[in-house]
């Protein structure tokens, strides 16, 4: 079975209502300043927030793409569909794709044992 990488647009989550349900009903798992909510449902789909406690906005959105990135590329490890939101609640300035990259990767492993 040939793995696909993309990352469409129906995949990712948008409104405000759907990021609601996921936060309120959600798990919620946490690495450092990595904050993933899962919620069991319906198809795939992710989405991705980052604190206005990041300061500058080149910063936010470069770990927004770094994010993007990650899920894209490592989305098949996991085993259910589920909806994810991934948060980041701050900023280290240590942090770096490779440590990031690490912590989704830990999140995910556990998801598949908890759910």
């Amino acid at each position: 079975m040939k793995i696909k990488y993309s990352l469409s647009k129906k995949e990712i989550i948008k409104g405000k209502k759907s990021f609601e349900k996921v936060l309120t009903n959600g798990k919620r798992f946490t690495k450092g300043y990595l904050k993933i909510f899962v919620c069991s449902g319906g198809e795939r789909k992710v989405g991705f927030a980052i604190s206005s406690k990041v300061r500058k906005a080149v910063v936010r959105n470069r770990i927004k793409r770094w994010l993007r990135e990650i899920y894209r590329k490592e989305k098949h490890i996991l085993k259910y569909d589920v909806e994810i939101i991934m948060l980041i609640d701050g900023f280290d300035s240590k942090m770096s794709y490779n440590t990031l990259k690490e912590d989704v990767l830990n999140i995910f492993g556990d998801i598949n044992e908890d759910i």
